[in-house]
């Protein structure tokens, strides 16, 4: 049992290159992804090529441009799992603080977007 914990004390550390890369494809990839509203996005460009955008009527280009709900159950996990990252490894590899400001500053300003 003891040497459990010593083998899990000397494998924590090599980790944290894993996770500042999970941070950094959160930061590069998810988020774009969720401001880009690819959802949105696609009614848009579908009613495009269907139509013209000058026969299309107000009430069509308002449900394209409608504001999309924020879905809670899927934004808070994936908000806890990277404050859970940073604050385990902090104590271990500080670096990784970088790397969760930056995603937390890029996530403030995303969902700042959506919300209002």
């Amino acid at each position: 049992p003891s040497a459990g914990l010593e083998i899990l004390g000397n494998s924590l550390p090599k980790v944290v290159g894993y996770f500042i890369s999970l941070l950094v494809t959160k930061i590069l990839g998810g988020l774009p992804l969720v401001i880009l509203r690819v959802g949105a996005l696609g009614r848009y460009l579908l009613l495009r090529m269907m139509h013209s955008t000058k026969f299309l009527t107000q009430r069509e280009l308002d449900n394209v441009y409608c504001v999309e709900p924020l879905y809670y159950g899927w934004e808070y996990p994936t908000q806890l799992l990277v404050i859970v990252i940073c604050f385990t490894y902090a104590s271990i590899s500080p670096i990784i603080l970088l790397f969760g400001s930056l995603y937390f500053m890029a996530a403030l300003m995303v969902y700042k977007k959506q919300v209002l």
